[in-house]
């Protein structure tokens, strides 16, 4: 039976005492707590240890050995995500979020590793997904479309012109009118 409160596996403790370590460095650089201020800075570093203790259970009640009911290889590897990720002083916005409590240890256990980087990185990844985008979609051809009349006409539409063609002569763009091959004369013209 998973429990919250049963730290006897020996990684689960080493990963609540590094989360322990990566929340206190971040709520007392975002917290504004003067270190003068005794009452105030235990607050901010028992809100730290509270944040990291949901977050180290969160991430046990998903990645947890079905068996043996102790921490697996799914859970190092999430936990090392979070780790190197959340540990990086460049993530501003989001340790701001953390401090105050706008996100919580269950979303930061949802988020990606692109959810968890910095804006830099983000804006170069949606960059280059919209790069590879484009150059995944094929682009539009201009071939010609040719449909045969009931005379045996063949119009072929090229970029929105009409060309009418016999099946084994070229047909002038002026007898569009009425299909008239240019070796015949019209009767009009003469």
């Amino acid at each position: 039976m998973k429990t919250a409160d049963s730290y006897d596996d020996p990684t689960r403790a080493y990963c609540l005492t590094k989360l322990e370590e990566v929340f206190r460095s971040i709520f007392l650089r975002y917290s504004h707590v003067n270190f003068d201020d005794s009452e105030r800075l235990v607050s901010s570093l028992g809100g730290a240890k509270q944040f990291a203790k949901e977050l180290e259970h969160c991430i046990f009640e998903i990645y947890c050995e079905s068996d043996s009911q102790h921490a697996g290889a799914k859970y190092k590897d999430h936990f090392r995500t979070l780790q190197s990720s959340l540990s990086k002083v460049d993530r501003v916005v989001l340790h701001k979020c953390i401090v105050s409590r706008q996100i919580t240890p269950k979303e930061i256990f949802t988020m990606s590793s692109t959810d968890l980087a910095d804006e830099e990185t983000k804006q170069s990844i949606k960059f280059a997904e919209q790069e590879a985008l484009e150059h995944s979609i094929l682009q539009k051809t201009t071939a010609p479309h040719t449909k045969i009349t009931h005379r045996g006409c063949r119009i072929s539409t090229v970029a929105g012109a009409n060309v009418r063609r016999k099946s084994s002569s070229v047909w002038s763009a002026n007898a569009s009118r009425d299909c008239v091959p240019h070796s015949r004369p019209r009767r009009d013209s003469v």
